[in-house]
């Protein structure tokens, strides 16, 4: 990293920000839908728990098309 210019380490700042911006939305949902699964599941209602994962695996998917089309 010490041999690159101003240029390239500008462009290596913004891809690490945008990297870990993707990476921050990604262990939410996964603490998120952990959380929300858990709740449910402790409450008997495994028909809603099984949505939920369902419904956060679409979200994943969903975020993982916009950051690769992005990308």
């Amino acid at each position: 990293v010490g041999r690159l210019g101003t240029t390239e380490l500008a462009g290596l700042g913004i891809a690490a920000v945008v990297l870990q911006t993707a990476v921050g939305l990604c262990v939410f949902l996964a603490y998120g839908t952990t959380a929300s699964v858990a709740r449910r599941r402790g409450a008997g209602d495994l028909r809603g728990a099984l949505a939920q994962g369902v419904d956060g695996r679409w979200l994943a998917l969903g975020i993982g098309a916009v950051t690769t089309v992005a990308g």
